[in-house]
C-alpha cells in the first residue's frame, strides 16, 4: 500500500500553488476549462495566498490542504469561495502528469472532503467540474457525491464558459460513508 497523507499547507507550501498554475501547459488549462488570459501573475497568486494564510478561517474564502504520496507533494484541494459553518467549493489538482490516473486523487480527495468538513464546519460541498473533464466527474460519484445537474455557466474568474456537471455531498452522508478512512487504492 503506498503512503497517502493529506494534511493543511504551511505558507512556503502555498507558493506550490502559485507555481503549478503558472507553469501548466496550455493543453492541461483548457483540460480544465481554464482561460489562461484571466490567470493572476505569480506576484498575484503570492499576495493572496499569503493574505488567506493569515486570516481566521471564519472570514476567509480559501483554504487549503496538501496530498503527499509516498513523502512528496503531488497536488492540492481546496475550498474556495466557502462560508464558515455552511458551504463551499472544493476544487482538486494533481501537479503532474505521471501522478494522474493512479487513484491518488480518489484516496486525497476523500481524505480532504472529511478534513473540510470538520476544519471548517461545513454542512455541504458542492464540486462543479468541467463537464468534459472525465476523471473528477467520476472521482465524485465514486465517493458519493450526487450529480445534481448539467448546465453551461463560467465556474470561476480564472475558467472559460463551458457545460459543468454540479455535485453535492451533505456532511452526514459522508459520516455515513466514512469515506475519510477508505485506504489508497
Amino acid at each position: 500500500m503506498s503512503s497517502i497523507i493529506v494534511r493543511e499547507m504551511t505558507l512556503a507550501e502555498h507558493m506550490l500553488v502559485a507555481d503549478y498554475w503558472g507553469n501548466a501547459s496550455d493543453s492541461h488549462l483548457l483540460a480544465l476549462g481554464v482561460d489562461k488570459t484571466k490567470l493572476p501573475s505569480r506576484g498575484q497568486w503570492v499576495k493572496t495566498l499569503t493574505d488567506q494564510f493569515h486570516t481566521s478561517l471564519s472570514e476567509r474564502h480559501m483554504f487549503y490542504l496538501g496530498w503527499e504520496f509516498q513523502g512528496d507533494l503531488v497536488g492540492h484541494s481546496n475550498m474556495s469561495p466557502f462560508t464558515y459553518g455552511k458551504t463551499g467549493m472544493i476544487h482538486m489538482h494533481i501537479w503532474d502528469d505521471a501522478n494522474r490516473g493512479q487513484g491518488i486523487a480518489k484516496s486525497c480527495l476523500g481524505q480532504s472532503i472529511a478534513m473540510f468538513f470538520d476544519i471548517l464546519n461545513l454542512q455541504m460541498i458542492i464540486c462543479e467540474p468541467y463537464a468534459q473533464n472525465i476523471g473528477p466527474n467520476k472521482v465524485l460519484q465514486s465517493l458519493g457525491f450526487r450529480p445534481v445537474k448539467r448546465y453551461w455557466t463560467t465556474p470561476g474568474p480564472i475558467n472559460l464558459q463551458q457545460e459543468v456537471n454540479r455535485h453535492e455531498i451533505y456532511k452526514q452522508e459522508q459520516v455515513t460513508r466514512n469515506v475519510y478512512t477508505r485506504p489508497f487504492q
